[in-house]
């Protein structure tokens, strides 16, 4: 478990309560539940695992809402067969929370952990200012459409500004070849679950928020699931591919006050409307397509997306993982404190009645990446076993992340927004700053043999020469990219509570300018942009947007610089109007 810091499954008991349990009894085994949760979020409990499994299997069993009649979601069978015999599906109708999955991170567990994370993040986001530049229309919004709308218009760019600063972009897979028969069987095997990566897929939500990086449609998966904890609707935008089933992601839309809001999560920004202002919608894309073509910077590929597409219909993709589709998170849902609710389910079904409303989409389903993910994650491991350089690259983020090592505490703590050390209990830095040895001991790991013998590496190392180097150099490779991780994600704790200073030297020398370079270099240079932006200090923010030469965050980087260069002129445009009226 990755937040109670076990390596392995705890023993679940499989009793359940007396059916004579009283409401009263009934809610307390509630409580001690989400008691026991909150513990595992905290990671210092190796207990706590066990005790969260039985108290809701206690609730559960006693809950009256569970003799009710239930179906699962009709929209599940326009599935392609293949996708129907997703891991979790299968256990929809179950009444019986399990800690143990088909690999690592399937379970119900993990999935109460992910929602955790994203309402803790979602809560804290939604109180910060909206940008400046977005204002004046938020005003004009809350006179023309609402206040209620205007104030999700608001959540939602701060939603997606917190996906931009925190998720580094990943380059968009291709999608993979078409599914295999298997032998002797009309059945298909999915490219995923054959363990090959495309679009989306390549993380669970939970590890895109432990890593810290995903591709466009990672992000998007973020986006649409930290708007569904503060109860804003969301769904991936796509388009049907020519002769094929498949449909093509686009970018989420937040469907508020009736209309689908556009963000796009490959440039890190809102489509902007008309004149530039505000965040353009659906239906004022697809009249005038050529806001769109706003978004092409020279130099670089066109924006993906023209108005062939938007003629050929604009589908609603749902995202809907399995547990996120079961009676018992429906009933878990219902059943929380209004106060601190999770949101930890959608009903397709509903949701569909509601997308069609708009008349503006070629149609709505089931968005295939959430279940080509979990197949995926069990594919790869799978891959792992034939493939002795993916098992490599599989230990090596494994003991990265090992529950021995501090660095899982500190991202646990992170997302939590756990900052500082509370009450003698260490906060997210605290444990950052223990994964950052200073560079002549990383190197000792493979220079000097005392150092090793002192620390009790040596032992472990094999006899055999080249494996024994092998060994030493994936340990300090470890090392490494560990102090990496530690120090970018170090700097986002500052910005995040409006400390742009202290951001600022954590993100310069030792990333930046690191060498070996770092792998968070593109999301470090970005946020160096955003701390400067932060300052007032726009020429230098540009320059650090535009210093960015091949990451996949470029295009987005690009445009935001002349946006920012577009806001310091209407400054200075007010400012000498301002002038002349004191004149």
């Amino acid at each position: 478990m990755i937040a109670a810091g076990c390596t392995t499954q705890p023993a679940i008991s499989s009793s359940t309560a007396p059916a004579a349990k009283t409401t009263s009894e009934a809610a307390g085994d509630l409580t001690l539940a989400l008691v026991s949760l909150r513990q595992l979020a905290e990671g210092n409990d190796m207990q706590a695992a066990q005790r969260t499994i039985f108290y809701l299997n206690q609730w559960i069993s006693s809950d009256p809402a569970a003799a009710a009649a239930w179906q699962q979601d009709r929209l599940l069978e326009s599935l392609p067969r293949a996708l129907r015999n997703t891991p979790g599906l299968d256990r929809l109708d179950k009444l019986q929370f399990s800690a143990s999955g088909n690999a690592q991170w399937l379970d119900d567990l993990s999935y109460l952990q992910q929602n955790l994370w994203l309402h803790d993040i979602a809560l804290r986001v939604r109180r910060e200012p909206a940008p400046p530049y977005l204002q004046p229309w938020l005003k004009e919004i809350e006179s023309s459409v609402g206040l209620p709308e205007a104030e999700q218009l608001a959540t939602a760019e701060r939603l997606l500004d917190w996906t931009t600063r925190n998720i580094q972009l990943d380059p968009l897979p291709p999608a993979p070849r078409d599914p295999l028969a298997t032998a002797g069987s009309t059945e298909t095997v999915l490219p995923a679950a054959r363990g090959e990566v495309g679009p989306g897929y390549g993380h669970l939500p939970l590890e895109i928020l432990l890593y810290g990086h995903g591709d466009a449609h990672a992000r998007a998966r973020i986006f649409i699931l930290l708007c569904r904890q503060v109860g804003i609707d969301a769904v991936m935008l796509g388009f049907q591919e020519e002769q094929s089933a498949t449909r093509r992601g686009w970018l989420p839309a937040a469907l508020i006050g009736g209309r689908f809001y556009l963000f796009d999560t490959a440039l890190g920004l809102p489509i902007a409307g008309p004149e530039g202002k505000g965040i353009a919608t659906l239906d004022q894309v697809v009249k005038d397509p050529q806001l769109l073509r706003r978004l092409d910077v020279e130099g670089l590929p066109a924006y993906p997306v023209n108005e062939k597409d938007l003629k050929q219909g604009v589908f609603a993709l749902i995202e809907a993982e399995p547990a996120a589709l079961s009676r018992r998170m429906q009933l878990l849902q219902a059943a929380l404190p209004a106060a601190t609710r999770l949101a930890l389910t959608v009903q397709p079904n509903q949701f569909d009645a509601a997308l069609r409303k708009t008349k503006l989409l070629g149609g709505v389903s089931l968005w295939h990446v959430p279940l080509e993910a979990v197949l995926y994650r069990i594919g790869l491991s799978l891959r792992a076993t034939r493939d002795q350089q993916l098992a490599k690259e599989l230990y090596h983020r494994n003991v990265l992340f090992s529950p021995s090592r501090p660095l899982i505490k500190a991202r646990n703590l992170h997302l939590q927004g756990r900052f500082e050390n509370e009450d003698r209990k260490p906060g997210a830095r605290s444990f950052y700053l223990q994964c950052r040895p200073p560079d002549r001991e990383i190197d000792a790991l493979t220079t000097n043999e005392f150092y090793r013998k002192s620390i009790g590496l040596d032992q472990a190392l094999p006899e055999d020469p080249a494996q024994r180097q092998s060994a030493l150099d994936q340990y300090t490779a470890i090392a490494r990219d560990g102090k990496f991780a530690a120090t970018y994600w170090l700097a986002l704790t500052y910005s995040e509570i409006g400390k742009p200073n202290a951001a600022i030297e954590w993100l310069g020398k030792p990333i930046v300018e690191a060498s070996p370079p770092s792998p968070w270099t593109p999301g470090a240079r970005y946020n160096l942009a955003r701390c400067y932006e932060q300052l007032g200090q726009y020429d230098l923010a540009r320059q650090w947007l535009e210093s960015d030469k091949e990451s996949p965050q470029r295009h987005g980087n690009l445009l935001r610089s002349k946006m920012l260069a577009e806001e310091k002129a209407a400054k200075s445009a007010a400012a000498l109007r301002g002038s002349a009226k004191g004149e």
